[in-house]
This record gives structure tokens, C-alpha cells and sequence, in this order.
């Protein structure tokens, strides 16, 4: 797990990570890499999308819909708001 990837500045970091990636992918062992980052980081993820080799998880995957959060609220938190 990688966290708070927008941090890193140094170019050479990024592109050991990138070598890192490309070799890992590929690899039969089942490892998988999970990163968190504020931004897009200065890799070839388009590449990685195109051999469906990375899977994303943007903000709008992490948002409630209305009647998610009611459910939510209402049936697991038993909280019985009522709807406006």
C-alpha cells in the first residue's frame, strides 16, 4: 500500500515505481499494489487502463446516492430519519 502519493516530487522516484509496477503486474504470484493519491501521479496509466492491468477508484465510486444513504441511515444505523 502506497499512501499520500501526490507528495512525492522526486522524478526518479516515480519512474523506480513505474519499473517496480511494470514488473509486479505481470507477475504470477497474485501481489497487488494498492495506491492512494490526491492526484493523478506522472505514470503511464493509460497504458495500464488499455491492458486492463489497474483498476480505479475515483470519488464518485466512494459517493452515496440518496436513497443509499437512507438506507443506510435508517436500516443499518436504525436511525428512522424521516424523508424531507
Amino acid at each position: 500500500m502506497l499512501d499520500d502519493l501526490q507528495v512525492i516530487t522526486e522524478d526518479q522516484i516515480h519512474q523506480d515505481l513505474v519499473f517496480l509496477i511494470d514488473h509486479l503486474l505481470p507477475s504470477a504470484s497474485g501481489s497487488h499494489l494498492a495506491i492512494a493519491s490526491r492526484m493523478d501521479p506522472p505514470w503511464p496509466m493509460a497504458r495500464w487502463r488499455v491492458r486492463a492491468e489497474m483498476t480505479e477508484v475515483r470519488a464518485k465510486d466512494l459517493r452515496f446516492y440518496p436513497q443509499e444513504s437512507a438506507t443506510f441511515l435508517n436500516d443499518v444505523m436504525d436511525l428512522k430519519l424521516a424523508a424531507r
